[in-house]
């Protein structure tokens, strides 16, 4: 692995100041203005970048505060509308470190295009949850934390575990080096139906959910709420992390692929997702029939079916 530098700028609400600690093998700058605590969000970073077989990403992460959702549901990009919390000066000077970052990129240009949405979400109060490919080697994070998260019916530790899931699935997405492959990659993953659409997602919520620690079984991390739900083929299209992690998992189980090479990331490196797993093979097709089928066992556990992994 490449060395890297990790600088992580710390930006506190209560103190209004910001400050950067160096670290190594990694290239990591968070700011954080929401009220969680930075400490752990960079326990989270560094734990996350440790999994990964190698990095190529420099990555930008802004997180934020937004309070109660505006009713009617008001949807903004991928996100929706919700009471706006940080004031216009921190707005103003969130805006001007993003940019910077941006200006100083590797890519050779800057997306104002996507810096005005980002202002603009900033303005509205947006529950970002999105990872953007700059470039090959430059992505930026943005993740709007809500009202309902912090206020988890099921208290501190439920809001901990959902913020690490959040901010470790955005993170495996910068992570992913084949992104921005261009060539039959892009070709092929930009067709409908592409294996793209549900790997991609599936692969960071698979990441996200191993690295929970708590008292269920991995499998019933990713199973459970498509057996109960009984979620059907539409999930491909609405919920893709959901299928695409079962999906995922049944293709690790039935020795299609190795789970390390998800929860290290070389799954995608090279675009394995389209070029080496071909959508029309019968083990796809197996798969993509079957990822929902699943079982409840004792304890409230769950797992696929003997007719998925026969």
């Amino acid at each position: 692995m490449k060395k890297l530098l990790l600088i992580l700028f710390l930006v506190t609400n209560l103190l209004g100041k910001s400050y950067a600690e160096q670290y190594d093998d990694q290239n990591i700058i968070i700011v954080n203005k929401s009220s969680f605590p930075t400490k752990i969000l960079k326990e989270w970073s560094n734990i996350a970048s440790s999994k990964m077989a190698s990095r190529e990403s420099n990555i930008f992460v802004f997180i934020y505060d937004v309070g109660e959702r505006i009713e009617p549901t008001q949807e903004f990009g991928p996100g929706a509308l919700h009471q706006v919390l940080m004031s216009p000066n921190e707005i103003n000077e969130s805006y001007q470190m993003i940019e910077d970052w941006f200006k100083n990129t590797s890519c050779g240009y800057v997306d104002y295009e996507l810096l005005d949405l980002t202002k603009e979400g900033l303005e509205k109060g947006v529950d970002w949850s999105s990872q953007w490919a700059i470039c090959t080697e430059e992505r930026f994070v943005i993740m709007g934390l809500t009202d309902n998260m912090r206020n988890n019916p099921g208290g501190r530790d439920a809001f901990y575990a959902d913020l690490q899931e959040f901010l470790q699935h955005e993170l495996y997405h910068a992570f992913q080096h084949d992104l921005e492959t261009e060539g039959e990659c892009r070709n092929k993953a930009d067709r409908r139906d592409s294996n793209s659409r549900w790997m991609i997602e599936g692969g960071a919520r698979f990441f996200a959910k191993n690295l929970l620690d708590d008292n269920k079984s991995f499998d019933s991390h990713i199973l459970q709420e498509i057996y109960e739900r009984r979620m059907g083929r539409e999930a491909f299209e609405g919920e893709s992390d959901k299928a695409g992690s079962a999906a995922l998992l049944l293709m690790s189980k039935r020795g299609l692929i190795n789970e390390s090479e998800i929860l290290d990331g070389s799954l995608f490196h090279d675009c394995a997702r389209e070029l080496k797993f071909d959508k029309n093979s019968d083990e796809i097709k197996f798969i993509l029939k079957n990822w929902n089928n699943i079982i409840q066992v004792g304890n409230g556990e769950f797992k696929f079916s003997p007719e998925a992994l026969k």
